[in-house]
């Protein structure tokens, strides 16, 4: 199995994982937004009815796809800020 996470580190001091996709022995995909399973056949018109990598090279479109899908919770700057002065 190999497994991508995308990580949303820019705006705050704790990265968080924002989507994830699953590739399995069998080349099978599961993506995920955040901890929530995602409709697999979202990816269909991508890799096919069965929802499968038919090769490798396919592989940063469909981190592409997963991206720009998954939510992005943009913290506010002052966020960041209280969690600087939090670690003082």
């Amino acid at each position: 199995m190999v497994l991508l996470l995308l990580v949303h580190v820019a705006s705050s001091l704790v990265p968080c994982v924002v989507g994830s996709v699953k590739v399995w022995r069998d080349m099978t995909v599961e993506w995920f937004d955040g901890k929530s399973p995602r409709d697999r056949n979202e990816l269909a018109w991508l890799l096919g009815d069965d929802v499968k990598l038919s090769r490798w090279s396919q592989l940063p479109n469909l981190c592409a796809r997963v991206q720009n899908s998954c939510e992005r919770t943009d913290t506010d700057p002052t966020d960041t800020v209280d969690n600087i002065k939090k670690l003082f």
